[in-house]
């Protein structure tokens, strides 16, 4: 008679191998495409952010002198930075996700997206930015580059003065 014990065993050692093998090859094909989708998604919701935050800028400008608004943004990666030396709100990432043609910019609306390739094959360098026109809106800012959650108070002071401050 054999020694049914040990072929039990020898199975069960076999069966835990290939759960093991199967689960790392699914890992391995499954996390760069969830890595990808997350970049994806924090594109687009930076996208609309910034399009929420170009809106808000243009009622500002609208309503006249004395007019205020706050808005609440939530940067999960990257960083925003509002330059009023030129005029232009910019956000940028490396990322794995391709959102627009590499090296070719495209507008939506007043939103520039531009994606260039980066040295690392297989992920991008993404920008968004909003560029104002001096003649109509001069922006003023004075804060660090927002990252995380910020609470942003935007002013018209006047004379096509948007003063942004981060409360």
């Amino acid at each position: 008679m054999k020694n049914k014990k040990g072929d039990i065993w020898i199975s069960a050692i076999i069966y835990i191998a290939l759960g093991i093998v199967i689960l790392s090859i699914v890992l391995a094909a499954g996390i760069p495409v969830i890595n990808k989708m997350k970049d994806s998604y924090t594109a687009k919701q930076t996208k609309e952010i910034m399009l929420t935050l170009d809106q808000n800028i243009r009622s500002v400008n609208n309503q006249g002198p004395g007019a205020q608004t706050q808005l609440k943004l939530k940067i999960n990666k990257g960083d925003l930075e509002i330059n009023p030396t030129t005029n232009i709100i910019s956000w940028g990432t490396r990322t794995k996700a391709v959102l627009s043609e590499p090296d070719v910019p495209i507008n939506e609306g007043n939103l520039q997206i531009l994606t260039n390739t980066s040295i690392q094959k297989g992920e991008y360098d993404l920008y968004l930015s909003l560029e104002y026109d001096s003649t109509l809106i001069n922006l003023t800012y004075t804060g660090e580059t927002l990252k995380g959650t910020n609470i942003l108070s935007i002013t018209n002071i006047g004379g096509g003065q948007i003063q942004i401050t981060k409360i």
